[in-house]
């Protein structure tokens, strides 16, 4: 096999550079890490505290823990299947930030970056080792990679799935006759994928049309083959369907009757698809745009194979993008989906473009790139070429208000030394309930108020009404009141919100206490206390404007306000 003995041909300086490549990976993590002065919040701190969660269940009680995942597959969105393979990291180390990042880099990035170079290694194309010591500080480096990675998420191990089922296809192309042990493989890491992320399921999806189609094209003058591929592609599609639903069904039967589009309108800024191709343009930057459409020119031009898996990628690509805009716009983590075709493509570029010291070249402005994203210091550089590397910037946060958000967790546990619940009528990037719930996780202080702070419903269409807020003793307010989506999109905070500020409506039955914090963005934050019981035509009132606002909700409930 290619790939087996291009490793085994690896030499002392290759080995050398990829060990001092890892290294040089880490140590700008543990500086990022070190960096910050933040509080984590929303995905950035979900699967930080299931790497605690996971670790502790496997070290006291480990069939419990077993439970928990099979349980989590089957019903949560966010499971814990992508956080076991960490969990011996947060054993050995402990599940610190540090130690959780460290674990995705090392388990998941870093493994996702050589699957894309062990693909274009598996080709017959022949190029200097120094062309792939070039590559490999391409990929190493992207920005798209690592943006998600540093925020928190473990979304790209999915690529090493991806990746592992397209070299499967591209060896063994399902046109041919196939063990049904490789078409059950293949199944099962298609399911695979969606039971890691639930979005995963766009590729996954994707890649069976675009097999289907494109080699249904290439084999549609010989009809054996053609019933050879549909027999094939009904086997991996049987095997796909049976380990995703045995795994994960009443998940999937709460897929099948979720309307996401209309869900997670919410999350569906832009108005077209030019303007969605706009934003990704500009967060990929001119360089890496540039570099993706070189390495696709290169590909169609050199040769038969090269063309035809650039083509199965574009296909692939335009498929995915339709399908997933037309129910939200790409946050950071959902351009995984996209990034095959433009890391394959860049890799290409740099491996076949001459003279070769341009692939050094490359290489080395793609690494400029990356310190744009992530470096202060750099980006002070080569801010005048902005548009140029990438538009996102992904700095190690450094939060000014921080004694202001220790304070408020002081005066809560001051208000009520017993913990009851308190519930955070917010959600902006300054303040929201996760701000004031794992502020003693983030900073290394005793985790007193955590279990008090219940979670805010902040989206109308996504999450419904905030159940939880009656049961909620005491409510942290800010003014302005705190959105991070269209405010008609969270009236189940600004309306909550202004009722309260206002004294008008269920605010009547609130009093508000001396204690006054100010965030960042001169964002004041009040704490207002419940005086009794909410009387029930104020329930009523606020019921009948959501049963108006949106007449197709099931009838609006609240908890029994006590």
């Amino acid at each position: 096999m290619q790939i087996r003995r291009t490793l085994r041909s690896l030499g002392s300086i290759e080995t050398v550079f990829g060990i001092a490549l890892i290294l040089s990976l880490n140590a700008f993590v543990i500086w990022f890490v070190h960096t910050e002065r933040r509080v984590f919040f929303w995905d950035d701190v979900t699967y930080w505290l299931k790497f605690e969660d996971v670790a502790r269940q496997l070290q006291s009680h480990p069939l419990t823990a077993l439970h928990s995942l099979v349980t989590s597959v089957r019903h949560e969105d966010y499971n814990d299947l992508a956080v076991w393979p960490l969990a011996p990291i947060a054993i050995i180390f402990g599940p610190s930030r540090l130690a959780y990042s460290l674990a995705v880099l090392n388990v998941y990035l870093i493994p996702a970056c050589a699957s894309f170079l062990l693909i274009g290694l598996a080709d017959d194309r022949q190029a200097p080792r120094s062309a792939w010591l070039a590559a490999a500080f391409v990929v190493c480096f992207s920005p798209f990679l690592w943006n998600p990675v540093l925020s928190g998420f473990l979304d790209v191990g999915g690529l090493i799935i991806a990746n592992v089922v397209l070299g499967l296809c591209w060896r063994f192309p399902l046109s041919q006759k196939r063990s049904l042990r490789l078409l059950a493989a293949l199944g099962f890491l298609l399911a695979m994928l969606p039971l890691f992320r639930r979005w995963y399921s766009f590729w996954s999806i994707s890649f069976l049309v675009t097999t289907g189609a494109w080699q249904l094209w290439e084999s549609r003058k010989s009809w054996p083959t053609v019933l050879q591929l549909i027999r094939n592609l009904a086997l991996v599609a049987a095997c796909y369907l049976v380990t995703f639903l045995g795994a994960a069904g009443p998940l999937a039967m709460r897929v099948l009757h979720t309307n996401y589009g209309s869900a997670y309108s919410a999350y569906r800024l832009h108005s077209n698809i030019l303007t969605d191709l706009s934003s990704l343009g500009s967060r990929l930057g001119v360089l890496h745009v540039a570099m993706a459409l070189g390495g696709i020119v290169a590909a169609l031009i050199t040769g038969a194979e090269a063309r035809r898996r650039t083509l199965f990628l574009v296909t692939q690509w335009v498929l995915i993008f339709a399908m997933f805009t037309r129910i939200q716009d790409f946050n950071v983590h959902h351009s995984y989906l996209l990034m095959q075709l433009i890391v394959m493509a860049q890799v290409f570029l740099v491996l076949t473009v001459k003279p070769r010291l341009l692939a050094w070249v490359l290489a080395c402005v793609g690494m400029l790139s990356f310190g744009h994203a992530f470096v202060p210091s750099v980006r002070a550089l080569t801010a005048r070429l902005g548009p140029v590397f990438p538009g996102d910037k992904y700095f190690p946060e450094r939060r000014p208000d921080l004694n202001q958000l220790i304070g408020l967790r002081n005066a809560l546990l001051k208000e009520d030394p017993e913990g009851s619940p308190v519930y955070v009528l917010a959600s902006s990037n300054v303040l929201n309930s996760h701000t004031v719930k794992y502020t003693e996780l983030s900073l290394g202080l005793e985790r007193r108020l955590e279990s008090s702070v219940l979670w805010t419903q902040s989206v109308d269409k996504s999450v419904g009404v905030p159940a939880y807020f009656f049961s909620a003793k005491y409510v942290v307010v800010a003014d302005p009141i705190q959105y991070h989506l269209r405010p008609e999109d969270q009236r189940v905070v600004g309306r909550f919100a202004e009722e309260l500020l206002t004294k008008r409506g269920i605010g009547q039955s609130y009093v508000k206490l001396s204690d006054h914090f100010l965030l960042e963005d001169h964002t004041n934050v009040y704490v207002y206390r419940k005086a009794g019981t909410v009387p029930q035509d104020q329930i009523d009132t606020l019921r009948a404007a959501f049963e108006s606002d949106y007449p197709a909700w099931p009838p609006v409930k609240f908890d029994p306000p006590g």
